[in-house]
């Protein structure tokens, strides 16, 4: 065996060697020049994810017995290439082993394994009253490993020091595969250490007692008077100090586009508010010519502490550089900087009582020659901090040659002979710490001896960059604005259920850079993964420099899917055909769109307000649409209703790509609303409220139609009626609910409060509220992770489901019909015990009404769909060829039947038809096209008996949507095909025309 075969025997699906997740894992927070990434390349050639210190064991072995690198991944947001392989090898990722082993809340401490993310890390110890007592920037992506073995410093720095002094214990596997306790000397010697010397795999930190932190805001005319300040404030018993030069001050202002903060260097102090040191802060201001900015400036420069990086988007890329240098000499540093560097913008955070950590951000475009030519920059400014008694702020792959300033003499001395003892043939995250790349060493030689030449080129050639060749530029350009920081990877959806990062947005973007750079290609599994994104839309509200991310996924698929041809999935097509014969997606009769509207509501045909059902509120969970109605009749609203003319909103062929059908359903939606003269559209279904309150204005506009239709969802027209009186809830309910914000209508459309309110105006019912809510409410996973990786629908519908518990409800309300659909299933097949209801049931209850419930409706509608849907599946549709095989043989061209009868009497024609088999892959593709349509009379009877459960209706339809299905599924699902059936069909051309049987 392979160490590749063995990895994958024992870790399965956790472990990979894909290309475009390898190349992505070859990245971290840095933009690497193309040209540095030549000299030295970091592409892994696996990456694997264990869950126990067992695991990370048999990954030693495995390391020692075929002399293959590991090397260590936290986050990823280093800078320095700590978490890059520079011998190829396994990269282990530690983002499953992520659990919060214990709280302390007397001792004031906590014990996590190492692939914890910080933010979460804190969020859990504010439930025990604690905090962190310091924590990098790159809080909301950063793991406590990673933290730890880069020993970094940050926010909270000035009091308590680097990460390791935080650490109490740490539980290492070393590389004879020993698992120890190091604490004291030892652990120190073991912190900051980047994993040379071990994995870690537990850490016991030392936290401090949750406070009110009071943030205070200076600005200052100058660089001299910033320093007087820093020399004097740092007397004070503070707990965060930070400062700003000017350069810095002016970018992030642009990028915000604000300008409440002068563009003048800037400092930022932050305490507990039990020290009260205003004053204090104050009188020392006003000694050095500060100037105390508002308060409310101060707290909102104080919340952008984790996005140092906005200005990035002016770039769209950033050369970074990083130091430490003594705070008596900032204005000298800064001095010099801005002579030999240019205008970069320093940011200073004070790691101890006399150092700080400068991060300089130099604007360039990573796509130009001239930033190739100004990477000695990073080089000057590190040299400067060293002029004046500074150093490098950390190691990694770029600065592995700087390790005996950082660690210090002696560390270093230790941690060099404990190498050579136990890791003598460097396996362990190798090129780090006490080795390093000698190109790359020669690389950053030459820089710094060119640095004059190069400063010339680089203001010669100071270019546009290039745009992204066949991508759209929008989505180009985002793609290097994007700052690889991972904060969008630990909200995103999808990559909380799959934990790879080619799931999520950093890992999507990077791909997309390669892809530009020519070092990969869009094949059916990227495309996949973009069309799986849940469009939550989570991401955007934590990216750092703002970017669109849905919307720009949105704009890829209907480019991946229309016009590169790419395959959506293939639900998707069956709904397409469906709405093409019968505008609805659940392939319903359309003479029964309507057949739930109940017989004591009444509504008219025209009117200004429209009520908008949708499909799956009119075929699947009818009751939603029903007492939308029965509410409005009692609210006293005047409506209109479409009937059996309701279209689809066309939402479902939009995330699919599938735009030319979108075009028509939109266009078709249009004349309705004109027909009706409508103003207003309400309507239940937030995907539907996406469709009409996104991507009909912007589809209106370009196809030159005016558009002056306000949306409205049901819960803000019920609002004001529930509030006068008008609509009177009089029968208590006495329940504990929760409520599930859907995506559509939350982050898509600011709808938080209506619903509450309705839910809160029902008499006796209690509301409690889960732990994400509102802005950042769970995904309930959409039916996109429902048609397209069912396990992960489960995974994300249970984490919904088991909030709600948690929250002590045993009931979960929402109003959208597919949450509803997708949390339903995820309740079935957990087993959870949570109901899930439409918001609506309970205040038709609450007005007199028997509460309606559909989800065993639910349950059996799924349950057909999700039998047809394997009978899709590639291996099943294999299944199903082979079954058919024989009459396809009477099907094919009657030239190749005349050639094939002839060979009858040929000696060895058994070999011939064997020879054939090669041809197969070009032969089938060409006759395809004829012989599928001859075979659905056999296809469709077939489908029949396969899915049992199939309601008589769809049986009906079926002749007119499986040609549809299928001449758009078969044609692109050939390549998986073929190899499952082309065995079978050389012996059925050898039964057909040779007599033969095998």
């Amino acid at each position: 065996m392979t160490w590749k075969s063995e990895l994958f025997h024992k870790f399965g699906d956790r472990a990979t060697d894909d290309k475009i997740e390898r190349k992505i894992y070859a990245r971290d927070l840095a933009e690497t020049p193309k040209m540095l990434r030549r000299v030295v390349d970091t592409t892994p050639e696996a990456v694997v994810q264990p869950v126990n210190v067992d695991e990370i064991l048999y990954l030693i072995e495995l390391s020692q017995k075929y002399g293959v690198a590991l090397t260590p991944r936290g986050a990823g947001t280093s800078g320095f290439g700590a978490a890059l392989p520079a011998n190829k090898g396994i990269v282990v990722d530690f983002s499953r082993m992520d659990k919060i082993l214990a709280v302390n809340a007397k001792e004031q401490t906590v014990k996590v394994r190492p692939g914890v993310v910080l933010k979460d890390l804190e969020n859990e110890l504010h439930k025990h009253g604690l905090a962190l007592r310091s924590y990098p920037t790159s809080l909301p992506s950063a793991t406590a490993g990673g933290w730890v073995a880069t020993n970094g410093a940050g926010v909270g720095s000035f009091e308590y020091g680097a990460a390791g002094e935080s650490v109490i214990s740490m539980e290492v596997v070393t590389p004879a595969g020993e698992v120890k306790t190091v604490t004291g000397e030892e652990k120190d010697v073991y912190v900051g250490t980047e994993g040379v010397l071990g994995f870690i795999t537990a850490i016991e930190l030392k936290v401090r007692k949750l406070e009110k932190e009071v943030p205070l805001l200076v600005t200052f005319a100058n660089n001299e008077d910033l320093q007087a300040f820093m020399n004097k404030v740092v007397d004070l018993p503070l707990w965060h100090v930070s400062f700003s030069s000017r350069e810095f001050v002016a970018n992030q202002n642009r990028a915000k586009k604000e300008d409440e903060i002068p563009d003048n260097p800037l400092a930022l102090v932050v305490f507990p508010a039990s020290r009260a040191l205003d004053g204090d802060v104050a009188r020392i201001a006003e000694s050095c010519g500060g100037r105390m900015l508002a308060k409310d400036l101060a707290e909102k420069e104080w919340q952008e502490r984790f996005y140092p990086m906005r200005q990035k988007v002016l770039g769209p890329s950033l050369i970074p550089a990083e130091a430490i240098g003594p705070v008596a000499h900032i204005t000298d540093i800064l001095g010099d900087i801005s002579k030999q560097v240019g205008p970069m913008g320093i940011e200073g955070t004070m790691v101890n009582k006399s150092e700080a950590a400068l991060l300089g951000f130099l604007l360039s475009d990573a796509r130009t020659l001239s930033y190739t030519l100004d990477q000695h920059k990073p080089i000057v400014v590190l040299e400067i901090a060293k002029k004046y008694g500074g150093r490098s702020y950390g190691n990694g792959l770029y600065f592995a040659d700087e390790a005996k300033n950082v660690l210090g003499e002696e560390k270093y001395e230790k941690v060099k002979k404990l190498k050579e003892i136990q890791d003598a043939r460097g396996l362990f995250n190798p090129c780090k710490i006490t080795q390093y790349n000698k190109l790359l060493s020669f690389a950053k030689d030459v820089a710094k001896n060119v640095k004059p030449m190069a400063e010339v080129l680089s203001r010669r050639l100071k270019q546009e960059g290039k745009p992204g060749g066949d991508l759209d530029a929008r989505l180009a350009n985002a793609a290097y604005v994007c700052s690889q920081c991972g904060f969008c990877k630990n909200e995103c959806t999808l990559y909380k259920s799959t934990r790879w990062e080619s799931y999520s947005p950093r890992g999507k973007f990077i791909f997309l850079k390669d892809y530009m750079e020519g070092s990969v290609k869009f094949n059916q599994d990227m495309v996949n993964k973009f069309l799986l994104c849940t469009t939550c839309k989570r991401c955007d509200n934590v990216c750092q420099v703002n970017l669109p991310i849905q919307d720009l996924w949105d704009e890829l698929r209907g480019e991946l899917i229309q016009k590169r041809d790419f395959a959506t999935f293939r639900a998707f097509e069956m709904m397409g055909a469906s709405v093409k014969d019968n505008r609805n997606i659940w392939a319903g009769p359309t003479e029964e769109r309507d057949a739930w509207v109940p017989e004591d509501v009444t509504y008219k045909e025209k009117g200004e307000i429209l009520y908008w059902a949708g499909c799956t509120a009119s075929y699947v969970e009818d009751n939603i649409s029903a007492n939308a109605m029965r509410l409005l009749n009692a609210a006293g609203v005047e409506f209109a209703y479409m009937g059996k003319e309701e279209n689809c909103c066309g939402v479902p062929m939009f995330v699919a790509g599938k735009w030319d059908v979108f075009g028509d359903i939109f266009k078709y939606n249009m004349e309705q609303l004109r027909k009706r003269g409508v103003k207003k559209v309400v309507l239940s279904c937030p995907g539907c409220y996406v469709a009409w309150s996104h991507a009909y204005p912007k589809w209106a506009k370009m196809h030159g139609i005016e558009w002056n239709i306000e949306i409205e969802h049901i819960s803000e027209t019920l609002v004001p009626y529930l509030k006068d009186g008008t609509l009177k809830l009089n029968k208590e309910i006495n329940e504990t609910v929760t409520w599930h914000d859907p995506c559509h209508i939350g982050r898509h459309g600011g709808i938080y409060d209506a619903p509450r309110e309705c839910i809160k105006a029902i008499p006796g019912l209690q509301f409690t509220e889960m732990e994400h809510n509102r802005e950042d409410g769970l995904c309930c996973g959409s039916v996109l992770t429902r048609i397209g990786k069912p396990d992960a629908a489960n995974d994300i519908g249970q984490r919904r489901l088991q909030e709600a518990e948690q929250a002590g409800a045993s009931t979960l309300l929402t109003t959208c019909p597919c949450c509803q659909v997708q949390l339903r299933i995820a309740a079935d097949k957990t087993g959870s015990e949570v109901k899930v209801m439409d918001f609506t049931d309970y205040l038709v209850e609450a007005l007199g009404y028997e509460r309606p419930d559909s989800t065993d409706k639910t349950l059996e509608t799924w349950a057909v769909f999700e039998n047809v849907l394997e009978q899709m599946e590639t291996e099943q549709m294999a299944e199903m060829f082979k079954e058919l095989m024989p009459g396809m043989m009477q099907h094919l061209p009657g030239w190749m039947k005349t050639a094939m009868s002839s060979m009858k009497s040929f000696p060895g024609n058994e070999s011939i038809v064997n020879a054939m088999k090669p041809m197969i892959p070009k032969m089938v593709p060409a006759m395809i096209g004829d012989i599928l349509p001859k075979m659905m009379p056999e296809a469709v009877e077939l489908m029949k008996k396969r899915v049992p459960n199939m309601p008589q209706h769809m049986q009906n339809m079926l002749p007119d949507l499986l040609p549809e299905v299928m001449s758009r599924v078969v044609p692109k699902a050939l390549p998986e095909l073929l190899p499952l059936i082309e065995d079978k069909m050389i012996e059925e051309m050898k039964r057909a025309f040779l007599k033969k049987t095998s």
